[in-house]
């Protein structure tokens, strides 16, 4: 069922607000990639949007769509989960990022579902999500290894295995270590196996890109993945991703992050990787420290916003 909320409290006349329809996704990519091309989203690279694409498709109550007053058009969109809230530039200031606050509020049943992550060194997006009663809670840091900083081969420690992905094969496993290591994470993963068999079946997806850790008396278990994506040109200097590491948490504290980590350097520079790049929760201090004493130095940060209370915001 899709839920509507129109002419929501202050926002503004005429405005509907929507969950995410399969039919929107060529009018939400188009806006995304706008802002994009456009210097809106510093840190937010095009191949993320398809991600986003997916994961509004998998689970549509996540992404809410407002929509023009007299038509269908899409011109705006809130991605709950990234969480990133985008309005077309010719649309703005009408009360469209109001509605599309307010129907996540609306919907919210705890004031933490809720968050907002105002681009850096944006003023006026970060005036917009304090006039609404949101105040700042946790930060993104994208890090950055530099291309001259030394790289070193994984050392799997003993009773595990280092090796590639196997698509088909591995996917519950790969699904379950994904969903286990990320769920006391502040932003859980949002996967299901569809989702997932979606991504690996785009043809940008390959398996070399997927490492994972397999004890060696149970090769099908998997305790430990890294992935990476694919070298891309930015600033007339290839650069690449770590994209994500995760180990279970009873097998943390054995060196597999690291030694994960390092795979993922390794190979990036294999490939002709210059800089390398990956995002960590602020408050993760264990893996800032892993990164860091790796040579990764602070690039950019994106501040997640919360309301405090969303009863009281919603009046």
């Amino acid at each position: 069922m899709t839920a509507t909320h129109a002419d929501t409290p202050g926002a503004g006349a005429g405005a509907r607000v929507r969950h995410f329809e399969a039919t929107d996704a060529e009018q939400v990519r188009d806006l995304l990639l706008t802002a994009i091309a456009a210097g809106e989203l510093p840190g937010t690279h095009a191949r993320a949007v398809q991600s986003a694409l997916d994961q509004s498709a998998a689970a549509p109550e996540q992404t809410l769509v407002a929509l023009r007053g007299e038509d269908d058009t899409v011109v705006g969109v809130y991605l709950i989960n990234w969480p990133l809230l985008v309005v077309a530039s010719a649309a703005r200031r009408r009360g469209h990022g109001r509605a599309l606050v307010a129907a996540a509020l609306a919907e919210a049943e705890q004031a933490d579902h809720v968050e907002i992550a105002p681009p850096p060194d944006n003023p006026v997006a970060l005036a917009f999500a304090q006039a609404l009663g949101f105040a700042y809670h946790a930060s993104l840091w994208r890090l950055r290894l530099p291309a001259d900083a030394a790289a070193f081969p994984p050392q799997i420690p003993h009773g595990f295995v280092l090796r590639a992905f196997r698509p088909g094969d591995d996917d519950v496993a790969y699904l379950h270590a994904i969903v286990t290591s990320f769920a006391d994470h502040p932003s859980p993963m949002v996967l299901n196996l569809d989702l997932l068999r979606r991504a690996h079946a785009r043809s940008t997806f390959s398996a070399a890109d997927i490492a994972v850790v397999t004890p060696n008396d149970d090769p099908a278990q998997i305790v430990g993945f890294c992935r990476l994506l694919d070298t891309h040109t930015a600033a007339e200097e290839p650069e690449a991703e770590v994209s994500v590491i995760g180990v279970l948490p009873e097998q943390r504290g054995l060196g597999l992050g690291r030694e994960l980590l390092r795979w993922g350097i390794d190979t990036l520079r294999t490939r002709g990787a210059g800089d390398v790049t990956l995002n960590v929760e602020g408050r993760n201090e264990h893996a800032l420290r892993l990164y860091t004493r790796h040579g990764f130095v602070h690039d950019m940060e994106w501040q997640r916003w919360t309301v405090e209370d969303a009863a009281a915001s919603r009046r």
